[in-house]
């Protein structure tokens, strides 16, 4: 986060955030952290999140930021309503 910050600083622009599976890296303490940076006012930018549990994710991202969620199934992406 510290980097993309860094490189908004340099360029002026928000770099793309890649989040691979951080869900079942961090406990929930650090992902009520990360959820909560990355949604603040001024940090505005693309995050693409993968993880296994849509209702995981959305227990912490919840109704505050705009969000498309994709579902891989059958080897086919398929958007969830």
């Amino acid at each position: 986060l510290a980097e993309r910050q860094f490189i908004r600083s340099v360029s002026g622009q928000m770099a793309l955030l890649l989040l691979d599976d951080v869900c079942e890296r961090l406990d929930g303490n650090r992902l009520s952290i990360l959820f909560s940076l990355i949604q603040e006012p001024g940090s505005e930018g693309q995050v693409f999140l993968t993880d296994t549990s849509l209702e995981r994710v959305l227990s912490y991202v919840g109704e505050t930021g705009v969000m498309q969620s994709f579902k891989v199934e059958n080897d086919k992406l398929k958007k969830e309503e």
